[in-house]
This record gives C-alpha cells, sequence and structure tokens, in this order.
C-alpha cells in the first residue's frame, strides 16, 4: 500500500506539474491561490496539507504573502518575454535570450506554485480549457486559411489572426 500510494503522489506531482507548464493554466492557478489567501475560497478544500510530507497549514499560510506577489511579478516577465517570442521585429538573437529567460522564469514559478500544495483537484478543469482553447485555435487556423483562399477583406482577416493571438 505505500509503494502504491507513493507512486500515486509521485503521478500526481508530474501531472500537476505538467500541466502548469502551460501559462493559461499557471496563471488560473495563480488566481485559485489569490482567492484562497484573500478568503474567498475554503483553504483546507483547496490547499494539500500533510503530516508525512511535513507540510502544514501555517506554512503554507506563510509562504502565500511572498511567493504570490513574486508569481505575480514572474508573470509580467514572461508576458513580455513571450511578446518578444512571437514579434517579427525581434532577431533571432532577442527570440533565444527571451526564449531562455521565458523556461527558467517558468521553472521558478513552478516550484513557488509547488510550495503552495494546490490540491490536483483543483488543477484538472484546466486540461478541458486548455483543450477547448486548442481546438478554437485550430477552428481559427482553418478559417484564417479559408479566408486567405477566398481572397477575403483585409479586415476580416486582421479580425480572425485578433482573435487567434488574444
Amino acid at each position: 500500500e505505500i509503494s502504491l500510494a507513493k507512486k500515486i503522489e509521485v503521478t500526481r506531482k508530474r501531472f500537476r506539474r505538467n500541466l502548469l507548464r502551460s501559462f493559461f493554466a499557471l496563471e488560473a492557478t495563480v488566481k485559485v491561490l489569490e482567492r484562497v489567501h484573500s478568503g474567498e475560497l475554503p483553504f483546507d478544500r483547496t490547499i494539500k496539507v500533510s503530516l508525512t510530507e511535513r507540510l502544514t497549514k501555517e506554512q503554507v499560510q506563510a509562504r502565500m504573502p511572498h511567493n504570490l506577489p513574486l508569481l505575480q511579478h514572474l508573470m509580467a516577465k514572461q508576458r513580455r518575454d513571450f511578446a518578444t517570442l512571437i514579434s517579427s521585429k525581434s532577431t533571432a538573437e532577442e527570440q533565444a535570450a527571451a526564449r531562455t529567460r521565458y523556461v527558467r522564469t517558468r521553472d521558478k514559478m513552478l516550484v513557488l506554485v509547488e510550495e503552495l500544495s494546490l490540491r490536483t483537484r483543483r488543477v484538472q478543469p484546466l486540461i478541458r480549457q486548455l483543450e477547448e482553447t486548442s481546438q478554437r485555435m485550430d477552428q481559427l487556423k482553418r478559417e484564417l486559411a479559408e479566408l486567405r483562399a477566398a481572397n477575403a477583406p483585409a479586415e476580416k482577416l486582421a479580425s480572425v489572426r485578433h482573435e487567434l493571438r488574444v
């Protein structure tokens, strides 16, 4: 039983970490954690504390005032780096540097979020939202290709491109 319980916990951690590699999921998770910190969401139903992992409610609560502002700062940094990555005006060197910073920042954010011990069931619904977003993006790409093939007006192309980028 102990061996299986450990495997389950390792798998949960791996699942959370991989899901949170998505900026969308990470941002949604930070919003949930902020709501817990402000008292809008119940702590015990949202945050996992574990005596076996030596993590108490008090420890997590003490981390929140430090981790959450740092997470906000790092998220703003990630947005800037992502803008550099997708900008056609950025040089290859600028994009490479932004990519390196982006990955390092994301890794720091993952550690900070993991320290706050969000329950896995709080991140599971994000998979469905990511799938829906992906499907919408695929649909917009098809629509854009069809509009280009039909020589659609520039305004229509710009509108679809804008929705795809947002």
